[in-house]
């Protein structure tokens, strides 16, 4: 944490709003628990480099808007992050063989934020479901951040049945994932009968919602304590 301060507050230092080399060497340590490189923060592939290098511990990870990371380095990194549990992705190059390690190799995490970046349906996937082993991945995470991404109802469906327990999902049509579920079987006559989800939020910002979706995610998700919906109106 006294680390962490000090890398922030020398960004803060509008005479010093770029890490240089000797500030990677002296502030970046093994013991770190929590580091958060942005695409403004100096030589920023130099810094990368002694994380991948030195921390082994890292329990919070944030590498959002860093697109100076090619999908490679990501790849080395990952297998690392044993013990992170809460890892921002967002606006990066991560894609989906990234998401299938984060499935096997980050057994603690919490959340994960993967908004805007290039992954698909696949990736989401690995990430919550191992094929070779049949078993289900990522069974601490509780929340998961899909905005921007082109990904359709079908994967989120999927992930929701390996990973119940998940309490949020950010994602742009959430209703429509339980349309899938009447899709794949789900009637009023067999409801009663399905576990329950532990979501929070029920979202849309789709321009149109089957109220059908609705009453199903409703009944549902029993905890959830904020259903928005928010309509797109198209001029």
């Amino acid at each position: 944490m006294v680390l962490t301060g000090m890398m922030e507050s020398i960004l803060s230092d509008y005479q010093c709003s770029r890490l240089r080399r000797n500030h990677y060497h002296m502030l970046i340590q093994p013991h770190l628990e929590m580091f958060k490189l942005s695409s403004g923060d100096g030589d920023t592939s130099y810094g990368f480099n002694i994380m991948l290098r030195r921390c082994q511990r890292l329990r919070h990870l944030d590498l959002s808007y860093l697109r100076t990371v090619s999908p490679p380095v990501l790849i080395r990194l990952i297998p690392t992050l044993s013990h992170v549990t809460v890892l921002n992705l967002s606006m990066t190059q991560a894609m989906d063989q990234v998401l299938g390690l984060i499935g096997h190799h980050c057994p603690e995490l919490r959340e994960l934020d993967v908004s805007n970046t290039p992954i698909t349906e696949n990736g989401l996937t690995r990430l919550c479901y191992d094929a070779q082993q049949d078993r289900p991945l990522c069974q601490h995470l509780v929340k998961l951040s899909l905005t921007g991404c082109l990904i359709s109802a079908k994967p989120v469906c999927f992930l929701l049945q390996y990973i119940p327990t998940i309490r949020d999902i950010d994602y742009d049509d959430i209703f429509q994932v339980f349309g899938v579920m009447r899709q794949w079987g789900l009637t009023e006559d067999n409801l009663q009968s399905c576990n329950k989800y532990q979501l929070r939020i029920l979202n849309s910002t789709n321009e149109f919602v089957d109220p059908a979706n609705v009453d199903i995610a409703i009944a549902l998700c029993p905890y959830a304590t904020v259903r928005r919906i928010l309509l797109l109106i198209l001029r």
